[in-house]
């Protein structure tokens, strides 16, 4: 089984971060409120959003099984679309829910996305560009507007998915979420992106890695050919997931695309294969990388 543990659905593009609201202008531009324009889509992917039919074509064209559905300011949430798109192609979608945890009515939020739309994790972009810092400065993760999330997901025993952002960001909290996951010993902490190294001999990263292993915490290495950039197969990237494997064990680690941004600068076929052609994995690992952890991870029946 082939698992993408990193994918976006996006029915309407809805963006608030840094750059304000953002709207959408046609194939696949958005207008930011700062003026300038992003190609968030990739041409001919979706004018406006990111369809589960399009998502699908394209897990179905590279021999994907599943993906699981993170959420994002970048796009917008888009906690009932995942949740529709789960049960209209079932066991192709693991929807993950979004919420900010500044809103008033966050627990009973947080209600239904469990009780009602049948979410089992959240995940908290806390970037300083793109997520809950972007638009929340001082939001600290081990604060009191997470306390009572942490704590109906623990005794809910669900996952948690985080992006921090890079070195050098406000949302860069490796020690609070080091303590987070030790007081929550019951979630399960995916950390996005491996927490972004940018390259080889990175100051800090192989120690920050190491400080957040744990029994309870799964690394996706979504985008890491993005942040590295080079030509395919990308032998940075390789052995940066290389490295990480050494530090926190291959077992702890997950693949995924973080499409459809990315795909404006790597194809789909060059992120799923790069470290299949690096010849670093035993034939167990790559199973464990490409699907087994992630069921693991974020305990998918």
């Amino acid at each position: 089984m082939v698992i993408d543990a990193h994918m976006h659905l996006i029915e309407h593009i809805a963006t608030f971060c840094a750059k304000g609201e953002g709207r959408p202008i046609g194939e696949g531009r958005v207008r930011m409120a700062t003026g300038e324009e992003v190609q968030m889509i990739p041409p001919g992917m979706g004018s406006y959003g990111f369809s589960a039919e399009s998502c699908v074509e394209l897990m179905d064209r590279n021999g994907v099984d599943l993906s699981v559905l993170l959420q994002s300011g970048y796009y917008g949430f888009q906690n009932d679309y995942a949740a529709e798109a789960a049960g209209k192609f079932p066991g192709r979608f693991f929807p993950v829910g979004g919420l900010d945890p500044y809103c008033q009515e966050k627990e009973r939020i947080l209600t239904n996305l469990i009780d009602n739309l049948g979410i089992r994790a959240l995940k908290f972009e806390m970037s300083q560009t793109c997520g809950i810092v972007s638009y929340h400065p001082d939001f600290q993760i081990d604060g009191p507007e997470m306390r009572p999330v942490f704590e109906r997901m623990d005794r809910e025993g669900m996952a948690v998915a985080f992006d921090v952002g890079g070195p050098g960001q406000t949302s860069y909290q490796i020690p609070q979420w080091a303590r987070v996951m030790r007081r929550y010993p019951r979630i399960h902490f995916i950390v996005c992106h491996m927490l972004v190294p940018k390259r080889l001999g990175q100051p800090g990263w192989a120690e920050e890695l190491e400080s957040l292993a744990a029994e309870n915490v799964w690394f996706d290495f979504a985008a890491i050919p993005y942040n590295n950039p080079e030509e395919y197969p990308y032998p940075t990237s390789a052995k940066l997931v290389k490295q990480a494997a050494g530090i926190v064990g291959a077992d702890r680690l997950l693949w995924g695309s973080d499409a459809p941004y990315v795909l404006s600068y790597q194809s789909y076929p060059q992120l799923r294969d790069y470290v299949k052609e690096a010849g670093i994995f035993s034939v167990d690992e790559l199973a464990g990388l490409f699907g087994g952890n992630a069921l693991a991870a974020y305990r998918i029946r």
